[in-house]
């Protein structure tokens, strides 16, 4: 089978490209900076297991995903570049804010409105993306704004965990004659970037729409287009939700797991893990979008779900005997470098997968509605539930959060694997040339 040449893209394009993707490593570092924090919130809060699955879940996912579908709707609708900036002073805002919470109740919605902050961020992102690159381009561009994600989510560990350690020795942190404990403090350090990327996105120029003479999609126009093709969609999200679950798993517990298993201290362990991924994850993200286009210059159409498939079929073995149950911390920190460098192979074939089945005037929507569900399952109640597990069904014996991990991963990886199998005629009979 031939293969076609790669179509050109513009400066400009690879321009807007970057500045998404250092508001999407933004984004990431205030939406992660909580993993990093478990350990001192725990102790200073008096906070169980499941709080902190929570705070990390479901106080993010709340807002995240009641908002995802009217997000999307405006996407699809008002300029894309002035929705991103709103939403970035918001989040910014909002994780300012945890520094003053003194529960977990104060400190559970000030997550949740940094949630509703990030939800713009996504929809918008991609469409802009999907209005700057070709489909044969949509991958790799795709992968390197997901990626972004990835990179915020190891600077907040590598940069937050050198911090926390920093205050920590100083004692907090005195501002403005306010005292800050360094968790308070750490909160702050994260929200001044989003300053900086509020004039940023504002500054990109919002692009003619080639769909123009068609009005943006609502709810129920996707709905009908999605339901007359249920099976494609279905088991593909289902596929992709397994994918995005395993990632999110790793990326609130990660940190924790080392510290109880290897007993390393927090800053320690968040760095160890931080320089894991941020060595790994742009590797996986650069195959995994250049393997997608790959397979569609080939005449592929189902090359975002082989990707995703492949990815489900390393991700349990890997986990379960060398992360989870080995003694050694070398041999468990390579092998989650492995695991995280997959995750990131496979997680933004999932956005790529929605918009080559989508046609534009209907993809704003359909990422917000792709992140809404996703979210709300995978972070609100998938991060949730490995807290419950450690609280409630493997606290008798050692290494309780680990043998947790283990359960769920192994059953996500392989009901997306017969999922994703599954899907693979639906898919390509639906997805767009």
């Amino acid at each position: 089978m031939s293969q076609r040449q790669a179509t050109p893209v513009s400066p400009y394009a690879w321009y807007v490209l970057a500045v998404l993707t250092f508001t999407n490593i933004v984004g990431a570092v205030d939406r992660f900076m909580m993993g990093i924090l478990v350990v001192p919130l725990k102790a200073e809060l008096q906070l169980t297991d499941t709080q902190l699955g929570l705070l990390q879940g479901m106080g993010f996912a709340l807002l995240y995903s009641l908002a995802g579908l009217p997000c999307g709707r405006l996407a699809d609708r008002i300029d894309r570049r002035l929705m991103i900036s709103v939403g970035c002073l918001a989040w910014t805002l909002a994780t300012a804010a945890c520094a003053f919470a003194n529960s977990f109740e104060s400190l559970f919605v000030a997550r949740v409105f940094v949630g509703l902050g990030e939800a713009t961020l996504l929809p918008a992102a991609l469409s802009l993306l999907g209005s700057y690159f070709p489909k044969d381009r949509l991958g790799l561009s795709t992968g390197i704004f997901v990626v972004g994600s990835s990179l915020g989510k190891s600077g907040s560990f590598i940069g937050g965990g050198a911090l926390l350690a920093l205050f920590a020795a100083s004692g907090g942190v005195i501002l403005l004659g306010w005292h800050f404990q360094p968790w308070q403090a750490l909160f702050l350090a994260a929200a001044f970037p989003g300053i900086l990327t509020t004039f940023m996105t504002f500054s990109l120029k919002e692009p003619p729409r080639p769909d123009e003479g068609q009005q943006a999609s609502g709810l129920r126009d996707l709905w009908r287009y999605v339901r007359a093709r249920g099976a494609a969609f279905g088991l593909f999200v289902a596929a992709a939700t397994c994918v995005v679950t395993v990632g999110n798993f790793f990326a609130a517990w990660a940190p924790s797991f080392f510290v109880r298993r290897f007993d390393l201290g927090i800053s320690q362990a968040a760095t160890m893990v931080g320089i894991a991924a941020l060595v790994s994850s742009p590797i996986g993200a650069y195959v995994g979008g250049q393997i997608t286009d790959s397979l569609s210059r080939r005449g592929s159409r189902t090359g975002p779900l082989t990707v995703l498939t492949l990815a489900l079929c390393v991700i349990a073995p890997g986990s379960y005997v060398a992360f989870v149950l080995s003694d050694s911390l070398t041999l468990s920190i390579l092998v989650y470098a492995f695991i995280q460098a997959t995750v990131l192979a496979s997680g933004p074939q999932c956005y790529a997968g929605l918009q080559a089945m989508t046609p534009l005037r209907h993809r704003g929507l359909m990422s917000a509605a792709f992140l809404a569900a996703t979210t709300l399952i995978s972070l609100g109640l998938g991060v949730t539930v490995i807290g419950v597990l450690s609280d409630h069904v493997f606290s008798a014996g050692g290494n309780a959060l680990g043998h947790s991990l283990t359960a769920a991963i192994l059953a996500l990886a392989a009901l997306g694997l017969g999922v994703g199998l599954t899907a693979r005629p639906h898919v390509a009979r639906v997805a767009l040339a």
